[in-house]
C-alpha cells in the first residue's frame, strides 16, 4: 500500500500482485506502468498519477468506488488502457449526478480496457462505461422490473384497443 504525500520521480512498475494507492499523490510524479498484477485506488481523494500510465493486457485496474466524490485518478500524460477494469462498489456508495460518474481523467490517450467487472453493485443495476476524449467514464442505470414493463404493455394494448373502437364507431 503506498499512501502519503510521496515526493518521488522514478515512476512505478507492477507486474504481479496488488499495489494499493490510498492517498492522493501516493505514486510520486513518475509514470505508473502495468504489465501484470492489479492497481488498485482506495483514496478518499482523488490519485494523481504525475507522468503516463500503461496497462497491458494482463493487468488490471480496481477503482474503488464511495471512498470519497468526484473523479478517482487523474492523469497528466498519456493513458495506454488495456486489461481489465474493476469498480469496486463500497458499502457507503450513493448514487448521485445522475448515474454519471468520473472514473479516470488523462491528458491524452489510447485504447481501452478488454474488460469489466463490477464488484459490490446493487441488485436492479446496471453499469456501463464509456470513454471521451479525455475521460473514462461509468454510467450506472437502474433495470426496469419486469412489473414495469408488463403495465406499459398493457396501457399500449389498451390505448389499440380504445383507437380501434373509435375507427369502428
Amino acid at each position: 500500500t503506498l499512501s502519503g504525500d510521496n515526493s518521488f520521480s522514478g515512476g512505478t512498475q507492477l507486474n504481479e500482485g496488488t499495489l494499493v494507492g490510498a492517498s492522493a499523490h501516493a505514486f510520486g510524479s513518475g509514470n505508473v506502468e502495468a504489465y501484470g498484477g492489479t492497481l488498485a485506488i482506495r483514496s478518499p481523494d482523488t490519485v494523481h498519477i504525475g507522468g503516463d500510465l500503461s496497462f497491458a493486457s494482463g493487468a488490471g485496474l480496481d477503482l474503488g468506488l464511495g471512498l470519497g466524490s468526484g473523479l478517482l485518478l487523474d492523469v497528466d500524460g498519456f493513458a495506454t488502457f488495456a486489461g481489465l477494469l474493476s469498480v469496486s462498489f463500497f458499502d457507503d456508495f450513493v448514487f448521485t449526478n445522475g448515474g454519471t460518474y468520473s472514473l479516470i481523467g488523462f491528458g491524452s490517450g489510447q485504447g481501452q480496457f478488454s474488460s469489466y467487472a463490477f464488484d459490490g453493485l446493487m441488485a436492479g443495476y446496471s453499469a456501463n462505461v464509456f470513454y471521451s476524449d479525455h475521460n473514462v467514464m461509468l454510467s450506472v442505470a437502474a433495470i426496469p422490473e419486469p412489473e414495469t414493463h408488463a403495465l406499459m404493455l398493457a396501457g399500449l394494448g389498451a390505448l389499440g384497443w380504445m383507437a380501434r373502437r373509435r375507427k369502428r364507431g
